[in-house]
């Protein structure tokens, strides 16, 4: 027999409010419910989700679920261990601006908008933060939510909220040549060893032509948020301001952003507390 389940939940994150509330409209999350097979806990969606068994539908008019056995959540439905959903919902934006997209869950989430993955909070693990920041232009986004549950308390909470353009960055090439430049905490002074890391990679980068870089300063998830973006935000201007004393380079063709706490950074970085600078030839 297939269950459809409307649950509304208390509030985790407060509702936004002014400009920020009128700038984007969020659907009802809705779809699937999966049983997931017996010990595929630590798996989790690695393997993807063709070997799950869909057990009914579900309707969820916002993600807003602290860390709590299934059976305070989901009171009338029998979800206890391993299970899944895998979630649609419309993003419809207002505004052209910068958007933060926030995501908490335990165990393992993922989020995509228009099929590209955004936030990767995978795995096995207790209460967990991801973040992403987008500059999004108006119109419509699908967004698609995969969560489980492994064993224990589950929970799991999203939102999106206009932020400061300043700390936002469209995406650069993959094929830029990238470095990563590591922080202390609650540092952001540029030593020698970042501008020795700098200058051997111009040299070996040798900018042709049309160029840009892009700037990304990041934080760890001591402080508050606000404390972490502007900190993230002054590391990349540090390497900013370095790059524009060193080379021949215009403010349209230099990107610098900070997007704040961040869990994991790819590019090579050891610590979330880095500054990620990619070098393109256009």
């Amino acid at each position: 027999m297939k269950i459809i389940l409307l649950l509304i939940s208390l509030p985790l994150f407060l509702p936004l409010s002014g400009q920020s509330q009128k700038s984007h409209k969020l659907s009802a999350f809705h779809g699937n419910v999966y049983q997931m097979p017996v010990y595929s806990e630590a798996k989790g969606f690695s393997e993807g989700i063709g070997e799950f068994d869909s057990i009914g539908h579900i309707i969820l008019p916002e993600l807003n679920f602290r860390p709590a056995y299934p059976d305070e959540h989901f009171p009338t439905y029998d979800l206890k261990d391993r299970f899944a959903f895998v979630l649609n919902a419309n993003l419809t934006i207002k505004t052209d601006t910068c958007y933060r997209f926030t995501l908490v869950s335990d165990d393992g989430s993922l989020l995509w908008i228009n099929d590209s993955l955004s936030i990767d909070n995978g795995g096995m693990h207790k209460w967990k933060i991801g973040r992403d920041t987008i500059k999004l232009a108006k119109g419509k986004y699908n967004l698609r939510l995969w969560y489980y549950n492994a064993v224990g308390p589950c929970g799991l909470a999203f939102k999106v909220d206009e932020i400061d353009p300043k700390y936002c960055l469209t995406s650069i090439s993959k094929k830029a040549e990238a470095i990563c430049l590591s922080f202390d905490e609650d540092d952001f002074t540029l030593d020698a060893e970042h501008r020795e890391k700098i200058d051997s990679t111009l040299k070996e980068w040798k900018p042709e032509g049309s160029f840009s870089i892009s700037i990304t300063g990041y934080a760890d998830a001591v402080g508050s948020n606000q404390y972490n973006d502007v900190l993230s935000l002054r590391r990349a201007e540090q390497v900013g301001n370095y790059l524009s004393q060193t080379i021949s380079i215009s403010s349209d063709a230099l990107e610098v952003a900070g997007k704040g706490e961040v869990e994991n950074i790819e590019k090579g970085c050891r610590t979330t507390r880095s500054v990620v600078v990619e070098f393109k030839n256009d």
